[in-house]
């Protein structure tokens, strides 16, 4: 039984999602301690494909919490 979201060879819609997604395969044949450079790579891929399709997201800063007394 497989524990992932979305597995790797069902598409998003999103060829760049897909080809980011499709990297967790590689996890399988590497080390432990090598993973968190895969994950970090994922990362900063779906961070890309976010920033060109919001880009008013990306350049926006976030509101600041109301003050309180």
């Amino acid at each position: 039984m497989s524990t992932r979201a979305t597995p790797v060879n069902e598409s998003t819609g999103d060829q760049l999602v897909d080809s980011a997604v499709a990297r967790l395969a590689q996890l399988d044949e590497l080390e432990v301690d090598e993973h968190g450079q895969i994950y970090d790579e994922i990362h900063a891929s779906l961070n890309d494909v976010l920033n060109e399709s919001q880009p008013s997201l990306a350049l926006s800063p976030l509101p600041s919490p109301p003050l309180t007394h």
